[in-house]
């Protein structure tokens, strides 16, 4: 099954979104009279944290789909949403799944909607939040790894410096190294260590950039999501996106294109990774064979959160066990639902709230999302 699903028109208010998916092709009316399963759709406009959790964690989509036996053209759209959260379909939480449509979809007028920063990120974000952490009394460290944390006098001791918090900003596997290293953590805290130690990490994923002499796409979104023959999830088309790669390609006649898959399946070959984006990316933009590649850049990583299921459970909040030492990342627990970028920055909040508290500052307010879904 194939299709070509645009969510620019569909309403941006939620409720008035579902039907909109209906008008767009995703299902149709025959398709939820027909099949006396469907009702467990409905499982999508409930979200509960608890019963959520509780009774969708240990079931894939792969499976929840099949059990259904969702329509095609819905499985490939929910196929193509789920592998966004870096596992394939056999692999990802049906409660993650749940949560992340009711988050971006069913609870947000602006969840699907790609608001991005006209520029690259180092002047657009990162450059001017440098210089507003300096102006305010804030120091940066570059090139300054951090392989262990000790504890003295209930201060946190890194590299010969004293802390009286600490929050933690790093991926399982930063994580996981730096508290290998910790021994009051490691032997100390023995059911926090082990807990964060059983934290898991995605499939890998694969990014390749790519720069042409050929320009196309300029009637096109510059996000493309497309159903992965084998591995392409989406194309970027950076030239319709960003200031300096418009430039570059104005100036040069050329076009800026990347090209993602979410989760590589696991008995890939990485050698091969290069070849396929551009096969398949070939085959949805077949007048793209004849151009040439100025310059490229494939990176393939394996450092993303596990969304799968059963992980739920286990996951560590924001507030650890250890006084005054905090996690943030997309990989923690919230007590309200949020996913991926929002969720690292929610839980950051979340723990900078708790030293305010401590020090007698006006914490800062966290916005979300409804915490339940219409018909929870």
């Amino acid at each position: 099954e194939h299709g070509d699903f645009s969510f620019k028109d569909i309403h941006k208010t939620p409720v008035l979104n579902i039907l909109s998916m209906r008008k767009a092709g995703v299902y149709s009316l025959k398709d939820a009279m027909s099949n006396h399963k469907f009702s467990n759709m409905l499982a999508l406009l409930k979200y509960d944290k608890e019963k959520t959790f509780e009774k969708y964690d240990q079931m894939s989509f792969q499976e929840f789909a099949d059990y259904i036996g969702l329509p095609p053209a819905m499985r490939l759209m929910f196929t193509t949403f789920s592998r966004a959260f870096f596992a394939e379909p056999k692999y990802i939480s049906m409660a993650e799944l749940i949560k992340s449509f009711h988050f971006y979809f069913l609870s947000n007028d602006h969840g699907l909607l790609y608001d991005v920063l006209d520029d690259d990120f180092k002047n657009t974000l990162l450059d001017p939040a440098e210089k507003f952490i300096k102006m305010n009394g804030g120091e940066i460290e570059t090139n300054s790894p951090i392989y262990s944390i000790n504890k003295v006098d209930n201060k946190f001791v890194i590299k010969d410096q004293s802390f009286d918090y600490l929050v933690m900003g790093t991926d399982i596997h930063g994580t996981k190294k730096i508290f290998s290293n910790s021994d009051f953590i490691k032997y100390g805290e023995t059911d926090f260590y082990n807990q964060i130690m059983n934290q898991k990490k995605s499939q890998r994923y694969a990014v390749l950039r790519v720069w042409t002499d050929k320009r196309i796409g300029d009637d096109l979104p510059f996000f493309i999501f497309t159903d992965a023959i084998e591995i392409l999830d989406s194309v970027t088309i950076y030239h319709n996106m960003e200031k300096e790669s418009a430039d570059w390609a104005n100036k040069n006649n050329g076009g800026i294109y990347e090209f993602h898959s979410y989760a590589l399946p696991d008995n890939f070959d990485e050698a091969k990774v290069r070849d396929q984006f551009l096969e398949e990316f070939y085959a949805y933009f077949p007048e793209m064979k004849s151009a040439k590649i100025i310059y490229e850049n494939l990176q393939v990583k394996k450092d993303f959160t596990a969304f799968h299921t059963g992980l739920y459970k286990n996951r560590p909040g924001p507030i650890t066990k250890i006084p005054n030492l905090y996690l943030s990342g997309d990989w923690i627990k919230l007590p309200i639902p949020a996913m991926l970028m929002e969720a690292s920055a929610t839980s950051a909040m979340y723990a900078v709230n708790d030293i305010c508290e401590k020090e007698n500052i006006k914490p800062v307010p966290i916005y979300s999302v409804p915490l339940e879904g219409f018909f929870a």
